[in-house]
């Protein structure tokens, strides 16, 4: 998908102007966030979800659009690395919640919404911040979104200064709607590892049995956060997984890491999962490889999946999760698989030579 102008964002604290507010940054980002909690303990309906009908009237939300005025003439120039952290994942789930809860009449799906990501921002120092500016161009450091290849952020964009200069994989497991925490410098470590835990315990699975490793492609879109390729993706959730999922985990890369064609060591990869020996194993095998290569341009356009720039991290947004896949037979001792949306496959494929 190539670069095209950036949409208009609607600014949803652009009006009245408010005053300058006697809260510093992180403080006012934490009363903003301790209020969308308030209304999120308020409005949650039967299904687990946030009833955003009861949300949109209620004192809280009204007082939280009031609070969210003060934005537009807070500083962020004294804050440290972990703070700007702290302040733009704290402020990323608060606008996703304002931003669907304005949506009228409120769509069944996040995906229904056009551009949401890139549409839905604030006024925060008196520069516009669009979910997508938050992600991209502050938190991961000025990257280009999965389906761009130019940064968040053009040279002599004056929101730059504010980009973090260490970015931390972590912060994908941190912005979506309904795992909110109170994020801070001093509990930040701590407080990112709780969501990734629980991302990589429901989104990633390996199958020694049928030498498969299941995984959210959110790993694929966002590869190069986590290493690149596929053995750089699974030793990066490692850490994250329970110990009889490490042990599968440690057998899988063992095969990932060797030859496709003839099973020795591997020196190269042809694509972030496929790798190989030497230039002639490469060529015998590329009539079974060429199929799923990521180089071939059929597999390649889409980055695997849909467009990335319409997803959401969070199955319990309002959303339709559809696009359920085929799955290999589990036996008792298998972990249960990941949501079919945002399904990603990596086969380990292993050959003996006689």
């Amino acid at each position: 998908m190539g670069d095209t102008a950036k949409p208009t964002v609607k600014v949803l604290n652009e009006h009245p102007k408010a005053g300058k507010s006697d809260l510093k940054a992180p403080d006012l980002a934490k009363k903003l966030q301790k209020t969308m909690l308030s209304i999120k303990g308020e409005c949650i309906g039967e299904d687990r979800g946030i009833d955003y009908d009861k949300l949109k009237s209620s004192a809280s939300y009204k007082e939280y659009k009031s609070e969210t005025l003060f934005l537009q003439t807070v500083s962020l120039d004294e804050l440290s690395e972990n703070e700007r952290k702290a302040f733009f994942i704290n402020l990323y789930n608060a606008l996703t919640i304002h931003g669907l809860a304005e949506q009228a009449p409120l769509p069944s799906s996040v995906l229904d919404i056009q551009q949401f990501w890139k549409t839905t921002g604030y006024n925060v120092g008196g520069l516009v911040y669009s979910l997508d500016d938050i992600e991209h161009g502050i938190l991961r450091g000025n990257k280009c979104h999965p389906a761009s290849t130019k940064p968040q952020f053009s040279e002599g964009d004056p929101r730059l200064k504010y980009a973090v200069k260490n970015f931390d994989p972590r912060i994908h497991f941190a912005l979506s709607c309904p795992a909110i925490n109170m994020y801070t410098a001093d509990n930040l470590d701590k407080a990112l590892d709780s969501p990734t835990w629980n991302f990589c315990k429901q989104e990633v699975s390996m199958f020694t049995e049928v030498d498969e490793v299941w995984m959210s492609k959110i790993f694929l879109w966002y590869r190069d956060d986590f290493g690149g390729n596929a053995v750089d993706v699974i030793e990066w959730v490692l850490p994250y997984l329970e110990k009889d999922i490490q042990d599968r985990a440690v057998v899988l890369l063992l095969k990932i890491k060797n030859c496709a064609n003839c099973g020795k060591e591997a020196i190269f990869y042809c694509c972030w999962n496929t790798s190989y020996c030497d230039y002639p194993c490469q060529k015998i095998h590329w009539p079974v490889h060429m199929p799923v290569c990521m180089q071939t341009e059929n597999n390649a356009t889409d980055l695997g999946g849909s467009d990335p720039s319409n997803q959401s991290n969070d199955s319990t947004c309002p959303s339709s999760h559809s696009n359920a896949t085929d799955r290999p037979p589990q036996s008792n001792n298998l972990t249960g698989g990941p949501s079919p949306f945002n399904q990603l496959v990596i086969e380990v494929n292993v050959y003996c030579t006689p």
